[in-house]
């Protein structure tokens, strides 16, 4: 089982209590136990994936990264957030932008623009 901060299936993005970790390439042909090679998945994704062979594999996974494209949401490794970024994101803040906006415009997850937001209000 793994960790998933938001609860939610990296392949369908339904939310589940039941969230596995998945290596996209799998350590027996060489993936790494790296979070770039691992997938949040519910239990039902994770099951359809071993059922299949690897090329339906690679389909559902596909599937998976067009639905987070089709919401915007954040799709590779976290994204270091810069003090030129933070400021960008303070800036549109200050100009009564929502979090989505500047989610969209700087092409990054909303929750990570929260975070943001959130420190500077505690300084």
């Amino acid at each position: 089982m793994s960790e998933n901060k938001n609860g939610q299936c990296d392949t369908c993005l339904e939310n589940s209590d039941n969230l596995m970790t998945h290596h996209v390439l799998p350590r027996s042909l060489g993936g790494l136990d790296h979070k770039t090679n691992i997938v949040n998945i519910c239990d039902l994704c994770h099951s359809k994936i071993h059922s299949h062979n690897f090329i339906k594999q690679a389909t559902l996974i596909k599937k998976g990264i067009e639905k987070r494209r089709d919401k915007k949401l954040h799709i590779g490794p976290p994204i270091k957030i810069t003090d030129e970024i933070k400021k960008s994101i303070l800036s549109y803040r200050s100009l009564d932008f929502s979090f989505q906006r500047i989610a969209a415009i700087m092409e990054l997850s909303i929750g990570a623009v929260h975070k943001v937001v959130k420190e500077n209000l505690k300084k």
